[in-house]
């Protein structure tokens, strides 16, 4: 159910690969709304994508979104499996009108605030740890 909320608020998903994308397009998301993209390491790829705009109409956000800006929704437990650390660094070279949302905890969430703090981006990186369906429907 948190994938299901958490994918309607988003203005664009990245499914890490094919497979992914055919099941968030079967939760419903349009095809045009869902992109794959494949890891690859050791490549500078310039500037930023351009993105998609923001919603704007009352269905797409609601109302007491605590959000100011799109934002990248990334969901897991933080054990550096996921490299949440690589994320936190692009957030820092990305557009400025572009947050992350991190939910979930684990042994490196600690680890994680403190890069957080020590690039600047508290502003811009948000923890959520409750991550209950009804924490997310409030």
């Amino acid at each position: 159910m948190l994938e299901r909320l958490s994918i309607g608020l988003a203005s664009f998903v990245i499914a890490p690969g094919e497979r992914i994308r055919r099941e968030v397009m079967a939760m419903g998301v349009p095809g045009w709304k869902v992109g794959s993209l494949y890891p690859i390491v050791g490549h500078d790829y310039g500037s930023s994508p351009s993105l998609p705009p923001a919603p704007t109409s009352p269905t797409s956000i609601p109302e007491h979104q605590p959000f100011r800006h799109r934002f990248v929704l990334s969901i897991g437990q933080q054990t550096g499996r996921k490299r949440f650390d690589l994320l936190i660094e692009a957030v820092r070279h990305s557009v400025k009108d572009l947050d992350l949302v991190l939910v979930g905890n684990g042994p490196l969430h600690e680890e994680y605030r403190g890069l957080v703090e020590q690039l600047g981006l508290e502003d811009r990186v948000t923890f959520v740890t409750d991550a209950s369906d009804q924490r997310v429907q409030d």
